[in-house]
Protein backbone atom coordinates (compact mmCIF):
# COMPACT_ATOMS: atom_id res chain seq x y z
CA UNK A 1 0.00 0.00 0.00
CA UNK A 2 1.34 3.42 -0.98
CA UNK A 3 1.60 5.78 2.00
CA UNK A 4 -0.24 8.44 -0.04
CA UNK A 5 -3.34 6.20 0.05
CA UNK A 6 -3.64 7.05 3.75
CA UNK A 7 -4.35 10.69 2.85
CA UNK A 8 -7.88 12.01 2.41
CA UNK A 9 -9.39 14.80 0.33
CA UNK A 10 -12.78 16.08 -0.79
CA UNK A 11 -15.83 14.59 0.95
CA UNK A 12 -13.70 12.12 2.93
CA UNK A 13 -11.59 15.02 4.26
CA UNK A 14 -14.76 16.80 5.41
CA UNK A 15 -15.92 13.65 7.20
CA UNK A 16 -12.59 13.36 9.04
CA UNK A 17 -12.89 17.03 9.99
CA UNK A 18 -16.20 16.38 11.77
CA UNK A 19 -14.52 13.76 13.96
CA UNK A 20 -11.33 15.75 14.55
CA UNK A 21 -13.13 18.86 15.80
CA UNK A 22 -14.90 16.91 18.57
CA UNK A 23 -13.26 16.92 22.00
CA UNK A 24 -14.98 13.65 22.97
CA UNK A 25 -15.19 10.09 21.73
CA UNK A 26 -18.78 8.89 21.41
CA UNK A 27 -20.24 5.37 21.58
CA UNK A 28 -23.81 4.09 21.51
CA UNK A 29 -24.19 1.08 23.83
CA UNK A 30 -26.71 -1.40 25.10
CA UNK A 31 -27.73 -0.38 28.59
CA UNK A 32 -26.23 -3.47 30.21
CA UNK A 33 -22.73 -2.33 29.10
CA UNK A 34 -22.91 1.18 30.60
CA UNK A 35 -21.58 0.24 34.05
CA UNK A 36 -18.38 -1.20 32.62
CA UNK A 37 -17.70 1.90 30.56
CA UNK A 38 -18.33 4.18 33.55
CA UNK A 39 -15.49 2.40 35.36
CA UNK A 40 -13.21 3.28 32.40
CA UNK A 41 -13.91 7.03 32.76
CA UNK A 42 -16.66 7.23 30.16
CA UNK A 43 -19.63 9.51 30.90
CA UNK A 44 -23.30 9.23 30.01
CA UNK A 45 -24.05 11.74 27.27
CA UNK A 46 -27.67 10.91 26.45
CA UNK A 47 -30.20 8.23 27.39
CA UNK A 48 -32.43 6.64 24.76
CA UNK A 49 -35.13 3.99 25.08
CA UNK A 50 -32.91 1.02 24.27
CA UNK A 51 -29.45 2.57 23.99
CA UNK A 52 -27.19 4.93 25.93
CA UNK A 53 -24.76 7.28 24.23
CA UNK A 54 -21.51 7.50 26.13
CA UNK A 55 -18.70 10.02 25.79
CA UNK A 56 -15.09 10.21 26.89
CA UNK A 57 -12.84 13.24 26.58
CA UNK A 58 -9.82 12.80 24.34
CA UNK A 59 -6.31 12.95 25.76
CA UNK A 60 -4.81 16.43 26.08
CA UNK A 61 -2.10 15.79 23.47
CA UNK A 62 -4.66 14.43 21.01
CA UNK A 63 -6.88 17.50 21.45
CA UNK A 64 -3.90 19.74 20.66
CA UNK A 65 -2.96 17.59 17.66
CA UNK A 66 -6.53 17.84 16.36
CA UNK A 67 -6.49 21.59 16.99
CA UNK A 68 -3.42 21.93 14.76
CA UNK A 69 -4.96 19.60 12.16
CA UNK A 70 -8.13 21.73 12.13
CA UNK A 71 -6.06 24.91 11.68
CA UNK A 72 -4.50 23.60 8.47
CA UNK A 73 -7.86 22.32 7.28
CA UNK A 74 -9.35 25.80 7.80
CA UNK A 75 -6.34 27.33 6.03
CA UNK A 76 -7.50 25.53 2.89
CA UNK A 77 -5.11 22.59 2.63
CA UNK A 78 -6.84 20.07 0.37
CA UNK A 79 -5.17 16.78 1.26
CA UNK A 80 -4.45 15.66 4.84
CA UNK A 81 -3.79 12.58 6.96
CA UNK A 82 -6.83 10.63 8.08
CA UNK A 83 -5.74 9.53 11.56
CA UNK A 84 -2.93 9.33 14.11
CA UNK A 85 -1.39 6.20 12.59
CA UNK A 86 -0.24 8.00 9.42
CA UNK A 87 3.45 7.55 8.58
CA UNK A 88 5.94 8.29 5.79
CA UNK A 89 8.89 6.07 4.73
CA UNK A 90 12.36 7.53 5.19
CA UNK A 91 14.65 4.91 3.64
CA UNK A 92 15.20 3.78 0.05
CA UNK A 93 13.43 0.44 0.49
CA UNK A 94 10.51 2.29 2.14
CA UNK A 95 10.26 -0.30 4.92
CA UNK A 96 11.19 2.15 7.71
CA UNK A 97 8.61 4.81 8.48
CA UNK A 98 8.14 7.89 10.67
CA UNK A 99 4.75 8.61 12.24
CA UNK A 100 3.52 12.12 11.36
CA UNK A 101 0.94 13.92 13.51
CA UNK A 102 -0.30 16.29 10.83
CA UNK A 103 0.26 16.11 7.06
CA UNK A 104 -1.18 18.96 4.97
CA UNK A 105 -0.84 19.57 1.23
CA UNK A 106 -2.24 22.24 -1.09
CA UNK A 107 -1.48 22.95 -4.76
CA UNK A 108 2.02 24.30 -4.01
CA UNK A 109 3.23 23.06 -0.62
CA UNK A 110 3.45 20.08 1.73
CA UNK A 111 3.62 20.67 5.49
CA UNK A 112 4.61 18.06 8.10
CA UNK A 113 3.88 18.86 11.76
CA UNK A 114 5.17 17.11 14.88
CA UNK A 115 3.01 18.01 17.92
CA UNK A 116 3.95 17.95 21.61
CA UNK A 117 1.59 19.01 24.40
CA UNK A 118 1.48 18.88 28.19
CA UNK A 119 -1.17 19.87 30.71
CA UNK A 120 1.56 21.31 32.95
CA UNK A 121 1.76 25.02 32.19
CA UNK A 122 5.21 26.29 31.18
CA UNK A 123 6.89 22.90 31.59
CA UNK A 124 10.61 22.88 30.81
CA UNK A 125 11.59 20.09 28.45
CA UNK A 126 14.68 19.15 26.45
CA UNK A 127 13.66 18.18 22.92
CA UNK A 128 17.18 17.54 21.60
CA UNK A 129 16.52 13.84 20.92
CA UNK A 130 13.20 14.42 19.14
CA UNK A 131 14.51 17.30 17.01
CA UNK A 132 17.66 15.45 15.95
CA UNK A 133 15.65 12.32 15.13
CA UNK A 134 13.28 14.39 13.01
CA UNK A 135 16.19 15.97 11.18
CA UNK A 136 17.88 12.59 10.65
CA UNK A 137 14.80 11.19 8.94
CA UNK A 138 13.80 14.36 7.09
CA UNK A 139 15.94 13.76 3.99
CA UNK A 140 14.41 10.32 3.43
CA UNK A 141 10.87 11.60 4.07
CA UNK A 142 11.36 14.49 1.66
CA UNK A 143 12.62 12.05 -1.01
CA UNK A 144 9.47 9.95 -0.56
CA UNK A 145 7.23 13.02 -0.70
CA UNK A 146 8.87 14.33 -3.87
CA UNK A 147 7.93 11.12 -5.67
CA UNK A 148 4.28 11.96 -5.07
CA UNK A 149 4.50 15.79 -5.04
CA UNK A 150 7.44 16.60 -7.35
CA UNK A 151 6.81 20.36 -7.70
CA UNK A 152 5.77 21.11 -4.11
CA UNK A 153 7.75 23.03 -1.51
CA UNK A 154 8.14 21.06 1.73
CA UNK A 155 8.43 22.30 5.30
CA UNK A 156 8.64 20.53 8.67
CA UNK A 157 7.11 22.21 11.75
CA UNK A 158 7.73 21.33 15.40
CA UNK A 159 4.72 22.54 17.40
CA UNK A 160 4.27 22.63 21.19
CA UNK A 161 1.71 23.62 23.79
CA UNK A 162 2.55 24.60 27.38
CA UNK A 163 6.23 23.75 26.99
CA UNK A 164 9.01 26.21 27.83
CA UNK A 165 11.27 25.33 24.90
CA UNK A 166 14.90 26.26 25.50
CA UNK A 167 16.81 28.70 23.37
CA UNK A 168 19.23 25.89 22.56
CA UNK A 169 16.40 23.82 21.06
CA UNK A 170 15.13 26.84 19.13
CA UNK A 171 18.59 27.39 17.63
CA UNK A 172 18.83 23.67 16.85
CA UNK A 173 15.55 23.80 14.92
CA UNK A 174 16.67 26.88 13.03
CA UNK A 175 19.93 25.18 12.05
CA UNK A 176 17.96 22.13 10.84
CA UNK A 177 15.48 24.29 8.86
CA UNK A 178 12.61 23.15 11.08
CA UNK A 179 10.02 25.82 11.86
CA UNK A 180 8.86 26.17 15.45
CA UNK A 181 5.23 26.95 16.29
CA UNK A 182 4.25 27.39 19.94
CA UNK A 183 0.66 27.89 21.06
CA UNK A 184 0.97 31.67 20.50
CA UNK A 185 1.70 31.14 16.83
CA UNK A 186 -1.07 28.56 16.49
CA UNK A 187 -3.50 31.00 18.15
CA UNK A 188 -2.39 33.78 15.79
CA UNK A 189 -3.13 31.74 12.67
CA UNK A 190 -6.43 30.56 14.14
CA UNK A 191 -7.45 34.18 14.76
CA UNK A 192 -6.24 35.19 11.30
CA UNK A 193 -8.21 32.35 9.72
CA UNK A 194 -11.36 33.44 11.54
CA UNK A 195 -10.96 36.86 9.91
CA UNK A 196 -9.57 35.93 6.49
CA UNK A 197 -10.77 32.39 5.89
CA UNK A 198 -8.31 30.31 3.87
CA UNK A 199 -6.71 33.54 2.56
CA UNK A 200 -4.70 33.46 5.81
CA UNK A 201 -2.67 30.79 4.03
CA UNK A 202 -0.79 33.57 2.20
CA UNK A 203 0.53 34.83 5.54
CA UNK A 204 1.46 31.31 6.64
CA UNK A 205 3.35 30.54 3.41
CA UNK A 206 5.17 33.86 3.68
CA UNK A 207 6.33 32.85 7.15
CA UNK A 208 7.35 29.29 6.24
CA UNK A 209 8.92 29.95 2.83
CA UNK A 210 10.32 33.47 3.20
CA UNK A 211 12.56 34.38 0.23
CA UNK A 212 11.82 31.05 -1.52
CA UNK A 213 10.98 31.32 -5.22
CA UNK A 214 7.34 31.15 -6.33
CA UNK A 215 7.19 29.07 -9.49
CA UNK A 216 5.38 30.50 -12.52
CA UNK A 217 4.71 33.92 -11.02
CA UNK A 218 4.50 36.77 -13.55
CA UNK A 219 6.60 39.47 -11.91
CA UNK A 220 7.16 42.26 -14.49
CA UNK A 221 4.89 45.33 -14.26
CA UNK A 222 4.87 48.72 -16.03
CA UNK A 223 5.91 51.34 -13.45
CA UNK A 224 6.98 54.92 -12.82
CA UNK A 225 10.10 55.43 -10.70
CA UNK A 226 10.85 58.42 -8.49
CA UNK A 227 12.47 59.53 -5.24
CA UNK A 228 10.83 60.55 -1.99
CA UNK A 229 12.38 61.18 1.43
CA UNK A 230 15.73 59.86 0.25
CA UNK A 231 14.22 56.55 -0.89
CA UNK A 232 13.56 55.08 -4.32
CA UNK A 233 9.90 54.36 -4.95
CA UNK A 234 7.81 52.95 -7.76
CA UNK A 235 4.18 53.43 -8.68
CA UNK A 236 2.39 50.60 -10.50
CA UNK A 237 -0.76 48.49 -10.73
CA UNK A 238 -0.87 44.79 -9.96
CA UNK A 239 -3.35 41.93 -9.62
CA UNK A 240 -4.33 41.38 -5.94
CA UNK A 241 -3.61 37.64 -6.23
CA UNK A 242 0.03 38.35 -7.15
CA UNK A 243 0.55 40.86 -4.34
CA UNK A 244 -1.08 38.49 -1.84
CA UNK A 245 1.50 35.82 -2.69
CA UNK A 246 4.45 38.19 -2.49
CA UNK A 247 3.19 40.25 0.44
CA UNK A 248 3.53 39.88 4.21
CA UNK A 249 1.88 41.83 7.02
CA UNK A 250 3.94 42.45 10.17
CA UNK A 251 1.14 41.96 12.70
CA UNK A 252 1.96 43.06 16.21
CA UNK A 253 1.26 39.78 18.02
CA UNK A 254 3.16 37.32 20.23
CA UNK A 255 3.58 35.04 17.22
CA UNK A 256 5.71 37.55 15.30
CA UNK A 257 8.29 38.22 18.03
CA UNK A 258 11.04 36.86 15.77
CA UNK A 259 10.20 39.52 13.15
CA UNK A 260 10.47 42.53 15.49
CA UNK A 261 9.91 45.36 15.08
CA UNK A 262 6.33 44.76 13.95
CA UNK A 263 3.53 47.29 13.79
CA UNK A 264 0.35 46.22 11.97
CA UNK A 265 -2.98 45.77 13.69
CA UNK A 266 -4.71 42.42 13.23
CA UNK A 267 -7.17 42.48 10.36
CA UNK A 268 -10.74 43.09 11.54
CA UNK A 269 -13.27 40.48 10.39
CA UNK A 270 -16.26 42.81 10.12
CA UNK A 271 -14.30 45.46 8.24
CA UNK A 272 -12.94 42.85 5.84
CA UNK A 273 -16.41 41.45 5.22
CA UNK A 274 -17.80 44.88 4.34
CA UNK A 275 -14.87 45.52 1.96
CA UNK A 276 -15.44 42.18 0.22
CA UNK A 277 -19.14 42.98 -0.24
CA UNK A 278 -18.21 46.42 -1.56
CA UNK A 279 -15.83 44.88 -4.13
CA UNK A 280 -18.28 42.14 -5.14
CA UNK A 281 -20.86 44.86 -5.85
CA UNK A 282 -18.50 46.62 -8.27
CA UNK A 283 -16.79 48.95 -5.80
CA UNK A 284 -13.13 49.87 -5.99
CA UNK A 285 -10.45 51.83 -4.11
CA UNK A 286 -8.52 54.44 -6.12
CA UNK A 287 -5.98 55.13 -3.35
CA UNK A 288 -2.69 53.26 -3.37
CA UNK A 289 -1.51 50.44 -1.14
CA UNK A 290 1.84 51.38 0.46
CA UNK A 291 4.53 48.68 0.55
CA UNK A 292 8.24 48.13 0.97
CA UNK A 293 9.97 45.73 -1.43
CA UNK A 294 12.82 43.77 0.15
CA UNK A 295 15.71 43.11 -2.23
CA UNK A 296 18.75 43.03 0.05
CA UNK A 297 21.95 44.32 -1.55
CA UNK A 298 20.94 43.27 -5.04
CA UNK A 299 18.39 46.03 -5.69
CA UNK A 300 15.38 46.03 -7.98
CA UNK A 301 15.73 45.70 -11.74
CA UNK A 302 14.03 48.62 -13.50
CA UNK A 303 14.21 48.83 -17.30
CA UNK A 304 13.62 52.38 -18.49
CA UNK A 305 11.51 52.81 -21.60
CA UNK A 306 13.39 54.43 -24.48
CA UNK A 307 11.67 57.58 -25.73
CA UNK A 308 12.34 60.30 -28.30
CA UNK A 309 10.56 62.81 -26.08
CA UNK A 310 12.86 65.28 -24.30
CA UNK A 311 11.83 64.51 -20.73
CA UNK A 312 13.49 66.43 -17.90
CA UNK A 313 11.16 65.01 -15.25
CA UNK A 314 12.73 63.22 -12.28
CA UNK A 315 10.15 60.49 -12.78
CA UNK A 316 11.04 57.72 -15.21
CA UNK A 317 8.81 55.26 -17.07
CA UNK A 318 9.78 51.62 -17.42
CA UNK A 319 9.26 47.99 -16.45
CA UNK A 320 9.81 46.90 -12.85
CA UNK A 321 10.95 43.34 -12.09
CA UNK A 322 9.45 42.32 -8.74
CA UNK A 323 11.07 39.59 -6.62
CA UNK A 324 9.55 36.17 -7.29
CA UNK A 325 9.68 35.12 -3.64
CA UNK A 326 7.42 34.73 -0.64
CA UNK A 327 7.55 37.48 2.01
CA UNK A 328 9.47 39.83 -0.30
CA UNK A 329 7.00 42.73 0.03
CA UNK A 330 5.88 44.19 3.38
CA UNK A 331 2.39 45.72 3.40
CA UNK A 332 2.66 49.05 5.28
CA UNK A 333 -0.82 50.45 4.61
CA UNK A 334 -3.85 48.90 2.90
CA UNK A 335 -3.95 45.35 4.28
CA UNK A 336 -7.77 45.42 4.50
CA UNK A 337 -8.08 46.64 0.91
CA UNK A 338 -5.68 43.97 -0.32
CA UNK A 339 -7.20 41.07 1.62
CA UNK A 340 -10.65 42.34 0.70
CA UNK A 341 -9.96 40.91 -2.77
CA UNK A 342 -8.72 37.52 -1.49
CA UNK A 343 -12.05 35.68 -1.56
CA UNK A 344 -13.64 37.51 -4.49
CA UNK A 345 -13.85 36.77 -8.21
CA UNK A 346 -11.87 39.95 -8.91
CA UNK A 347 -8.56 38.94 -7.29
CA UNK A 348 -7.15 37.90 -10.70
CA UNK A 349 -9.14 40.17 -13.03
CA UNK A 350 -8.74 43.55 -11.28
CA UNK A 351 -5.60 45.53 -10.60
CA UNK A 352 -4.89 47.73 -7.60
CA UNK A 353 -2.58 50.79 -7.39
CA UNK A 354 0.61 50.42 -5.37
CA UNK A 355 3.30 52.81 -4.17
CA UNK A 356 6.38 50.72 -3.40
CA UNK A 357 9.50 51.85 -1.57
CA UNK A 358 12.72 49.92 -1.85
CA UNK A 359 14.30 48.35 1.26
CA UNK A 360 12.67 50.57 3.85
CA UNK A 361 14.02 49.94 7.34
CA UNK A 362 11.27 48.54 9.56
CA UNK A 363 11.56 51.56 11.86
CA UNK A 364 10.83 53.78 8.84
CA UNK A 365 7.87 51.55 7.97
CA UNK A 366 6.54 52.12 11.49
CA UNK A 367 6.83 55.90 11.08
CA UNK A 368 4.94 55.81 7.77
CA UNK A 369 2.29 53.54 9.29
CA UNK A 370 1.82 55.83 12.28
CA UNK A 371 1.83 59.01 10.16
CA UNK A 372 -0.88 57.60 7.89
CA UNK A 373 -3.03 56.28 10.72
CA UNK A 374 -2.64 59.40 12.85
CA UNK A 375 -4.80 61.20 10.34
CA UNK A 376 -7.23 58.31 9.86
CA UNK A 377 -8.34 55.78 12.45
CA UNK A 378 -6.35 56.38 15.65
CA UNK A 379 -3.79 53.76 16.63
CA UNK A 380 -4.98 52.20 19.93
CA UNK A 381 -3.07 53.52 22.95
CA UNK A 382 -1.59 50.17 23.98
CA UNK A 383 -0.43 49.44 20.41
CA UNK A 384 1.12 52.92 20.24
CA UNK A 385 3.07 52.19 23.44
CA UNK A 386 4.26 48.92 21.89
CA UNK A 387 5.33 50.66 18.69
CA UNK A 388 7.04 53.42 20.66
CA UNK A 389 9.45 50.79 21.99
CA UNK A 390 10.73 50.15 18.46
CA UNK A 391 10.91 53.84 17.59
CA UNK A 392 12.64 54.95 20.79
CA UNK A 393 14.91 52.04 21.70
CA UNK A 394 17.56 53.07 19.16
CA UNK A 395 16.90 56.83 19.49
CA UNK A 396 19.79 59.27 19.71
CA UNK A 397 17.83 61.22 22.31
CA UNK A 398 18.99 59.70 25.67
CA UNK A 399 15.60 60.29 27.33
CA UNK A 400 13.69 58.62 24.48
CA UNK A 401 16.21 55.77 24.43
CA UNK A 402 15.47 54.95 28.07
CA UNK A 403 11.73 55.26 27.50
CA UNK A 404 12.16 52.63 24.79
CA UNK A 405 14.11 50.42 27.20
CA UNK A 406 11.41 50.71 29.87
CA UNK A 407 8.82 49.68 27.28
CA UNK A 408 10.95 46.73 26.15
CA UNK A 409 11.36 45.44 29.70
CA UNK A 410 7.61 45.82 30.27
CA UNK A 411 6.78 43.95 27.06
CA UNK A 412 9.26 41.15 27.81
CA UNK A 413 7.74 40.73 31.26
CA UNK A 414 4.47 39.91 29.51
CA UNK A 415 5.82 37.88 26.56
CA UNK A 416 8.79 35.94 27.93
CA UNK A 417 8.00 32.55 29.46
CA UNK A 418 10.67 33.02 32.15
CA UNK A 419 8.67 35.91 33.62
CA UNK A 420 6.04 35.44 36.37
CA UNK A 421 3.96 38.01 34.43
CA UNK A 422 3.93 35.90 31.25
CA UNK A 423 0.61 36.43 29.45
CA UNK A 424 -0.53 38.84 32.19
CA UNK A 425 0.50 42.05 30.34
CA UNK A 426 -1.55 43.60 27.51
CA UNK A 427 0.83 43.93 24.54
CA UNK A 428 0.06 45.37 21.08
CA UNK A 429 -3.55 44.70 20.14
CA UNK A 430 -4.03 41.81 22.53
CA UNK A 431 -7.34 42.20 24.29
CA UNK A 432 -7.72 42.78 28.02
CA UNK A 433 -8.91 39.62 29.78
CA UNK A 434 -9.38 38.71 33.46
CA UNK A 435 -5.91 37.11 33.32
CA UNK A 436 -4.18 39.62 31.01
CA UNK A 437 -4.92 42.96 32.66
CA UNK A 438 -1.62 44.78 33.39
CA UNK A 439 -0.91 47.58 30.92
CA UNK A 440 2.40 48.50 29.32
CA UNK A 441 1.80 52.09 30.34
CA UNK A 442 1.60 51.22 34.04
CA UNK A 443 4.68 48.98 34.00
CA UNK A 444 6.87 51.26 31.91
CA UNK A 445 5.87 54.33 33.97
CA UNK A 446 6.93 52.59 37.18
CA UNK A 447 10.29 51.68 35.64
CA UNK A 448 10.85 55.15 34.11
CA UNK A 449 10.02 56.96 37.36
CA UNK A 450 12.34 54.73 39.39
CA UNK A 451 16.08 55.33 39.79
CA UNK A 452 16.94 52.24 37.78
CA UNK A 453 17.67 54.32 34.65
CA UNK A 454 19.45 57.63 34.18
CA UNK A 455 17.26 60.72 33.85
CA UNK A 456 17.68 63.49 31.29
CA UNK A 457 16.14 66.86 30.53
CA UNK A 458 16.86 68.63 27.23
CA UNK A 459 19.64 66.07 26.58
CA UNK A 460 21.29 67.03 29.89
CA UNK A 461 21.95 64.36 32.50
CA UNK A 462 20.02 64.95 35.73
CA UNK A 463 20.82 61.75 37.65
CA UNK A 464 22.66 58.48 37.09
CA UNK A 465 20.61 55.27 36.98
CA UNK A 466 21.49 52.52 39.45
CA UNK A 467 21.52 49.91 36.65
CA UNK A 468 22.28 52.20 33.71
CA UNK A 469 25.23 51.05 31.56
CA UNK A 470 24.82 53.94 29.04
CA UNK A 471 23.81 51.28 26.52
CA UNK A 472 20.29 49.91 26.23
CA UNK A 473 21.27 46.31 25.44
CA UNK A 474 23.75 46.07 28.33
CA UNK A 475 21.36 47.79 30.74
CA UNK A 476 18.57 45.43 29.69
CA UNK A 477 20.79 42.39 30.33
CA UNK A 478 21.30 43.60 33.92
CA UNK A 479 17.94 45.13 34.83
CA UNK A 480 15.47 42.70 33.24
CA UNK A 481 16.79 39.56 35.04
CA UNK A 482 16.79 41.48 38.32
CA UNK A 483 13.11 42.42 38.00
CA UNK A 484 12.21 38.86 36.93
CA UNK A 485 14.06 37.38 39.93
CA UNK A 486 12.33 39.77 42.32
CA UNK A 487 8.90 39.01 40.85
CA UNK A 488 9.69 35.29 41.05
CA UNK A 489 10.59 35.70 44.72
CA UNK A 490 7.30 37.54 45.31
CA UNK A 491 5.40 34.83 43.42
CA UNK A 492 7.02 32.09 45.53
CA UNK A 493 6.28 33.83 48.82
CA UNK A 494 2.66 34.51 47.90
CA UNK A 495 2.08 31.03 46.49
CA UNK A 496 1.18 29.78 43.01
CA UNK A 497 -2.56 29.53 43.69
CA UNK A 498 -2.86 33.11 44.87
CA UNK A 499 -0.53 34.46 42.18
CA UNK A 500 -2.47 32.73 39.40
CA UNK A 501 -5.79 34.27 40.41
CA UNK A 502 -7.39 36.50 37.77
CA UNK A 503 -9.56 39.57 38.09
CA UNK A 504 -12.58 37.26 38.01
CA UNK A 505 -11.13 35.51 41.07
CA UNK A 506 -10.57 38.89 42.77
CA UNK A 507 -6.78 38.71 42.51
CA UNK A 508 -5.06 40.77 45.19
CA UNK A 509 -1.61 40.78 43.59
CA UNK A 510 -1.31 40.49 39.80
CA UNK A 511 -2.94 43.81 38.95
CA UNK A 512 -1.75 47.24 37.82
CA UNK A 513 -1.48 49.07 41.12
CA UNK A 514 0.13 46.20 43.05
CA UNK A 515 2.81 45.35 40.48
CA UNK A 516 3.53 49.05 39.95
CA UNK A 517 3.84 49.53 43.69
CA UNK A 518 6.11 46.48 43.98
CA UNK A 519 8.53 47.96 41.42
CA UNK A 520 8.58 51.25 43.34
CA UNK A 521 9.33 49.37 46.59
CA UNK A 522 12.20 47.59 44.81
CA UNK A 523 13.46 50.99 43.74
CA UNK A 524 13.48 52.25 47.34
CA UNK A 525 15.35 49.14 48.52
CA UNK A 526 17.97 49.52 45.78
CA UNK A 527 18.50 53.19 46.70
CA UNK A 528 18.87 52.31 50.41
CA UNK A 529 21.26 49.38 49.87
CA UNK A 530 23.33 51.33 47.36
CA UNK A 531 23.65 54.33 49.65
CA UNK A 532 24.81 51.98 52.44
CA UNK A 533 27.41 50.47 50.07
CA UNK A 534 25.81 47.06 50.54
CA UNK A 535 25.41 46.47 46.81
CA UNK A 536 26.55 47.86 43.46
CA UNK A 537 23.88 47.16 40.80
CA UNK A 538 26.25 48.23 38.03
CA UNK A 539 28.65 45.36 38.69
CA UNK A 540 27.11 42.86 41.13
CA UNK A 541 25.36 39.71 40.06
CA UNK A 542 21.69 40.75 39.84
CA UNK A 543 20.73 37.97 42.30
CA UNK A 544 22.96 39.57 44.95
CA UNK A 545 21.19 42.92 44.84
CA UNK A 546 18.38 41.98 47.20
CA UNK A 547 17.65 38.28 47.01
Amino acid sequence: MNWKDSLVKGIELNNVKKIRKQEYYYKSLNKNLVEGYLKENWEIDKEFKYKTRMKKIKAFDEIFENDVWMLFYNLGFKMMNKDRSFSIPYNKEENLTQQIDVFAADDETVILIECKATEIINKKQDFKTEIEALKGKSEGMITAIRKQFPEHKIKIIFSTKNYNVSQRDRVRMEEFDISYFDEDKISYYKALTEHLGNAARYQLLGNLFANKRIQGLHNVVPAISGKMGGYNYYSFSIEPETLLKLGYVLHRTDSNKDSMPTYQRLIKKQRLKSIQEFIENGGYFPNSIIVSIETGKKGLKFEKVKSNVDNTSLSKLGFLHLPQAYKSIYIIDGQHRLYGYSNTKYKETNTIPVVAFENLEQEEQIKIFMDINENQKAVPKNLRNTLDEDLKYESKDPKEMREGLALKISRELGENRNSPLYNRVVVGENTITPERCITLETLSKAIKESDFLSKYKNNNLISYGKFDQSNNDKTYERLYPFIVDCLTYMQKEIGEDEWNKTNDDKSAFVKNNVISGFIRVLNSLIIYLTDKNKINPLSDNPKKNIL
